[in-house]
């Protein structure tokens, strides 16, 4: 089952929602730098994403406010925030980050929270309707044969 709530906040709002959080990992960015880290963020920034193994918060700033989107993984309620509807459900996905060893590559990271320098992402690919809408980040962790 998956859930899905929309709808615009302030940044005081924002900031409190994904400080109410557990266990959460973050990624956040604008046009001077890109944060990735655990916990909440220290600065909301103009769009990221908050995480942890049963929901995602994703924002964007807007002219007044933040569009924020919630995908749970069990049904939760927000009083500032409404249930976008339609048949929505989702599917175990793993992806693979990029070696931050790599020299083809140069990662503004030094690591990934919490596994160092290689990691995969545990994502669930949200569909909507049958159709797939969008991939919501669950956990990092070490990429399979990695210890």
């Amino acid at each position: 089952m998956v859930s899905v709530y929309h709808g615009k906040l302030q940044k005081e709002e924002l900031t409190e929602m994904v400080e109410s959080l557990p266990n959460t990992l973050h990624v956040c960015w604008s046009l001077e730098k890109i944060v990735f880290g655990k916990g909440p963020p220290e600065d909301v920034l103009e769009e990221g994403s908050v995480f942890n193994e049963s929901c995602e918060v994703k924002w964007r700033k807007g002219k007044d406010g933040y569009e924020v989107l919630v995908v749970s993984d069990k049904e939760a309620s927000f009083k500032e925030l409404s249930p976008v509807e339609g048949k929505w459900d989702a599917k175990n996905i793993t992806t693979h980050l990029i070696s931050l060893t790599d020299r083809r590559f140069t990662p503004t990271l030094k690591e990934y929270p919490e596994v160092g320098s290689e990691a995969s992402l545990e994502c669930r690919l949200i569909r909507l309707n049958g159709n797939p809408l969008l991939i919501s980040p669950r956990k990092i962790a070490k990429p399979s044969g990695k210890g």
